[in-house]
């Protein structure tokens, strides 16, 4: 019983952090995707 616990625990854990990173990745993608923007327009100056 316990061994199944800490499995499904594990899992709940390993699915957070992946969320996570799935979420930063998100953010520094939009982040550099920003700053392409604002160097494309600074160019245009």
């Amino acid at each position: 019983m316990k061994i199944i616990y800490m499995d499904n625990f594990m899992k709940k854990i390993k699915n957070k952090e992946e969320k996570i990173e799935k979420e930063n990745k998100k953010l520094i993608k939009n982040k550099e995707e920003k700053i392409e923007k604002e160097k494309k327009i600074k160019k245009k100056k």
